[in-house]
């Protein structure tokens, strides 16, 4: 099957077999509107590869997640990280936290302030951070 002619669900079981953690992060809703944010922002990245996406307002850049679980491709710069608001509670405070949640084909990088991680760790066990 050539790379044209790629069954979407392939893709998606490509993404979970990279990412199999956090997928009951969605269960906090704010994880999740950060997530539906980050899926609704349009993006220039391939439909045919597993994606790494940001969840920030300000961001939209995309990697390939293949390349960023095997350490193939740079993650965000200093500026994508601490950049303000934390992406959970959209509060002027630098994130200092990172979780990876599975959305179908793409893992959306959520960043959070120290704050919103215990509220999260305190609601949802087994979470596997940056």
């Amino acid at each position: 099957m050539d790379r044209e002619t790629i069954d979407p669900l392939e893709i998606i079981e490509q993404a979970e077999s990279l990412w199999p953690h956090n997928t009951h992060a969605v269960e906090d809703p704010a994880v999740s509107e950060a997530v539906q944010y980050a899926l609704s922002k349009p993006t220039d990245a391939p439909n045919n590869v597993a994606l790494l996406r940001r969840a920030g307002k300000h961001s939209s850049r995309v990697r390939r997640l293949f390349d960023v679980v095997f350490g193939k491709a740079m993650l965000w710069s200093d500026f994508d990280f601490f950049e303000a608001p934390c992406d959970r509670c959209l509060g002027d405070i630098q994130p200092q936290h990172s979780l990876w949640v599975p959305a179908g084909a793409t893992v959306v990088e959520v960043h959070m302030c120290a704050d919103c991680r215990v509220q999260v760790d305190a609601l949802l066990t087994d979470l596997v951070w940056d």
